[in-house]
């Protein structure tokens, strides 16, 4: 039975991972409520229309948050459990969904790791590189339409 286990540790972690999503998804949109709009307003995306969750905003949370956070956006974005899962791998590759996660070797910040400058064309004048709902909200508006931004964990 041990050596099932070890040859398909990776399988069974993914389908453990599949599997717990797959349950998040179930319950969680039912949890938190109806969206409310982004402290932002309305701007060149409409970025008032992105489904926050209803919680506390947590200026410092922890991954676990985040991720719940990611999960319930994409689900509001009506992703697929593929495309959230794709999603996911993307940005625990970038950030491990740390909100002030920081690339040393350049500009980019956050959980989605934006650059300074991607960021500056994609959102509101002065907004925070670190609010992890606008992070999580751009990632889920473009991460499917320009993938691109994110080559090196695809």
């Amino acid at each position: 039975m041990n050596k099932y286990i070890t040859k398909y540790k990776h399988l069974i972690s993914y389908i453990s991972i599949s599997i717990i999503i797959y349950i998040l998804l179930l319950n969680l949109s039912s949890q938190l409520g109806n969206s409310i709009g982004t402290k932002y307003g309305n701007w060149r995306y409409q970025l008032d229309t992105i489904p926050y969750s209803t919680h506390q905003f947590n200026p410092n949370p922890s991954p676990q948050t985040a991720l719940l956070e990611y999960i319930h956006q994409a689900t509001k974005a009506n992703w697929t459990i593929a495309e959230i899962e794709y999603g996911w791998k993307v940005l625990k590759c970038e950030s491990n969904f740390k909100y002030d996660a920081k690339n040393p070797n350049s500009t980019a910040a956050g959980i989605a790791q934006w650059t300074i400058g991607t960021w500056n064309t994609k959102t509101p004048p002065n907004s925070d590189r670190l609010d992890y709902r606008l992070n999580i909200s751009l990632f889920i508006h473009y991460f499917l339409k320009e993938p691109s931004h994110w080559q090196l964990c695809l």
